[in-house]
């Protein structure tokens, strides 16, 4: 009897803590609410001049990445994003719009040096709404050097 209730107590237990996750499991498949954005880069993050072209790669997880003027693939309007890489605040313009997998990201030449931040933000494709789904990477700005002539 006492293994019961124990039992029972368990899948309870179980069964409320799985509710509580931030998923959904209809006719046995997954849905994830908010799936991930990887973003990264294979530059020097610690050695990075101003006006320097910064590779960067991205991927959403469960979603398609189409650029804002082109029409997504049949059947998947739904799930279509693009992403905006911002330098430090989203509320900047940002530098890139681009739904590429990989691309170059020019640092602004007025850049200080100093500690910075690429943002990259998940937008919608039907609507051009962020979806919330951002990704960083840490930056360090140096001063570029500048070639003068006296004459």
């Amino acid at each position: 009897m006492r293994s019961i209730i124990y039992t029972c107590g368990v899948a309870l237990a179980l069964a409320g803590s799985a509710m509580s996750l931030g998923c959904n499991v209809h006719d046995n498949s997954l849905v994830v609410d908010d799936p991930n954005v990887n973003f990264d880069t294979d530059v020097d993050t610690d050695n990075v001049e101003q006006g320097q072209e910064v590779t960067v790669h991205v991927d959403v997880e469960d979603k398609v990445l189409v650029e804002p003027d082109a029409t997504p693939p049949e059947g998947e309007a739904d799930v279509a994003v693009y992403v905006q890489i911002h330098l430090d605040d989203t509320s900047n313009a940002p530098l890139l719009i681009t739904a590429e997998a990989s691309a170059s990201v020019t640092i602004p030449a007025e850049t200080p040096p100093g500690k910075h931040r690429l943002i990259c933000a998940v937008h919608k494709h039907d609507d051009g709404m962020p979806t919330g789904q951002e990704e960083i990477i840490e930056i360090n700005v140096k001063a570029s050097a500048s070639v003068g002539t006296d004459g």
